[in-house]
């Protein structure tokens, strides 16, 4: 079952959203390319950060992303200052929806 995926970056500036998402660009292309599994992505300002929503096809692509991925990329030097990252919440969706 598809899920929708939501995490909020806070406090983040938008030089903060770059540097982590450059992180995980090249974590991606480490691994071969985009993730099998992602479905959608979506990527705004709030006001004291930016929330990512994200529909993968179930919740263990979205665990292995997260694991494989987007906490290495967190992680790395110059993304460390980026405030913190927390998943808002997710909820299941069928894939006909």
């Amino acid at each position: 079952m598809a899920i929708v995926a939501r995490t909020l970056v806070a406090p983040a500036t938008q030089e903060d959203h770059d540097r982590l998402n450059g992180a995980v660009e090249r974590r991606l292309m480490d691994q071969g390319g985009p993730p099998d599994g992602l479905m959608s992505l979506v990527t705004f300002p709030d006001e004291d950060g930016f929330i990512i929503v994200e529909v993968w096809r179930n919740e263990e692509t979205f665990a292995s992303y997260v694991r494989d991925v987007f906490v290495p990329a967190l992680s790395r030097p110059e993304v460390r200052r980026t405030g913190r990252a927390r998943r808002a919440g997710s909820e299941g969706r069928s894939g006909h929806d």
